[in-house]
């Protein structure tokens, strides 16, 4: 395909639009059916066909998603966002403003429909490569259409997450202050990631303050801080070593009846260890095993530490070199046999767990789901473990 696609350019002759449509297509099958290097190919289509002064009216979603995909192959956000902003204008009001519909972007001019769906992908595309900048050129792309609020707030809380990731103060606070200049509801997440910005930069006082100014309703937009908005505010405490904030934001997510997830169950646990509340610890993890909170191998390593620290400074988190110690107690100290097995076949389980993540059981949701209750499950033992440790003589 390559060897076609230097012909064509080394020719004199007038190559058409539809030539090189056609050979975007085949380049992407031989990509997807034979060779992952034929991405290279459909990448050069791509920048060929953007060229073209009528390329619009003769693109398709279809094209435009395989573009995309070769954009992630060949990891070009660059390409993604041109294509995004050569292929459409504004949008229709078929489907009204209802997101969950996703309507087509369609024009006058017969540029390309696009689904706000695919949108969505080449931000991602954008983020994940590191590029934020390039996912807010197709934001700004998107906003001059006739696109659903709640889907432009979902997307601006996507390239504000990148910026928080890059470390790009600059325009993180632009960003987030830019969305309500256009009258644009901002999102729990959007103030989760601007939280988390904040804490990043050790501005405690300001997270608390915005978390307060969101419980209180002083933002004039109702939205209400949820579990993301108290992970940030959590981790913000810990960074500036602020446990006592820690556990009055636990107290706030009681309140607000917030049930922990992973980040602040770790965060409580380490305030509580700096505190030396290690009572309080157990009855923390107690809570968390029985309103069934979100575990997993980190939680686990950081109960492991608390509850039986002798364990991790011998081991430290390998999971083989953990259990290899606990079978090694079973034959040394019957008293706690039972207990040091148990925990063992849960580790094994945990692994297990954790291998299947690529497997198409996780598509469905149902592989995080076995993730956590295995963990939640070696937890329940380390805390059986350390009980039968502290009776034994």
């Amino acid at each position: 395909m390559a060897d076609i696609l230097d012909y064509m350019k080394s020719q004199e002759y007038f190559v058409s639009i539809r030539i090189w449509k056609r050979l975007l297509g085949l380049s992407a099958h031989v990509a997807r059916t034979e060779s992952e290097s034929n991405w290279s190919t459909v990448h050069r289509c791509c920048r060929a066909l953007i060229s073209y002064e009528d390329f619009p009216k003769k693109f398709n979603e279809r094209l435009l998603l395989l573009g995309l995909l070769a954009s992630e192959k060949i990891r070009d956000p660059q390409l993604a966002a041109d294509l995004i902003c050569h292929s459409s204008t504004q949008t229709s009001s078929e489907h009204g403003m209802d997101s969950m519909r996703w309507p087509k972007v369609v024009t006058s001019n017969a540029r390309v429909a696009i689904s706000p769906k695919t949108y969505m992908k080449a931000i991602k595309l954008c983020i994940d490569s590191g590029f934020p900048a390039q996912g807010e050129r197709i934001l700004r792309h998107c906003y001059q259409i006739n696109l659903p609020p709640k889907v432009l707030s979902d997307m601006y809380a996507m390239v504000l997450a990148g910026y928080v990731q890059n470390g790009d103060t600059k325009n993180v606070e632009n960003l987030f202050y830019n969305v309500k200049s256009r009258s644009i509801t901002p999102s729990e997440a959007m103030y989760a990631a601007y939280l988390h910005h904040l804490g990043a930069n050790k501005k405690h006082e300001e997270v608390m303050s915005v978390l307060n100014s969101m419980l209180n309703g002083c933002n004039n937009d109702d939205v209400m801080p949820g579990i993301s908005c108290f992970s940030s505010s959590i981790l913000s405490a810990i960074k500036s070593r602020n446990y006592e904030d820690v556990l009055t934001l636990e107290k706030m997510m009681q309140e607000k009846g917030l049930e922990h997830n992973a980040s602040t169950l770790q965060g409580v646990l380490i305030a509580n260890a700096r505190l030396g509340r290690s009572l309080d610890i157990l009855d923390v993890i107690d809570t968390a095993l029985r309103s069934k909170s979100p575990m997993d191998s980190s939680t686990f390593m950081l109960c492991l530490k608390y509850l039986i620290p002798e364990i991790t400074d011998k081991c430290g988190c390998d999971i083989e070199a953990i259990r290899t110690y606990l079978r090694s107690q079973v034959e040394s100290n019957p008293g706690i046999s039972h207990e040091a097995m148990e925990l063992s076949k849960s580790l094994k389980n945990c692994a297990r767990e954790d291998g299947r993540k690529s497997s198409k059981i996780n598509s469905h949701g149902m592989g995080e789901k076995n993730r956590n209750l295995a963990w939640r499950s070696a937890v329940r033992d380390a805390v059986y473990l350390s009980k039968v440790l502290r009776r034994s003589p």
